[in-house]
């Protein structure tokens, strides 16, 4: 079991699992070179602490849950799916690149 206490965002292509890492994008795990990823044809969603894979609506039911005040910010913005940059303040692109194991 993981030791994370919230989601991570994930993609589901062909019922195989790519997840990201906490405070990236679906975008990040799609740009990365390793994976081979296109943009379209895959599903966004989300990977709770025990590596189970959510649809964006179903995070959204998680976050209800597990985090209920940040449901609530999303709720009162009448946001349905849940999307990765919900979870965490976005990060230029300078900062992502910082972020990339060279």
């Amino acid at each position: 079991m993981s030791t994370r206490l919230t989601l991570i965002p994930a993609i589901r292509k062909a019922g195989r699992v790519y997840p990201g890492k906490p405070g990236g994008s679906h975008d990040d795990i799609i740009r990365s070179k390793a994976l081979g990823l296109k943009s379209k044809d895959n599903e966004h969603g989300f990977l709770t602490p025990e590596d189970k894979f959510l649809t964006r609506e179903q995070g959204m039911d998680w976050l209800k849950k597990a985090k209920p005040a940040l449901h609530k910010q999303l709720d009162d913005k009448d946001i349905t799916e849940l999307r990765s940059h919900d979870l965490t303040p976005r990060r230029s692109a300078k900062q992502r690149m910082e972020d990339e194991p060279l």
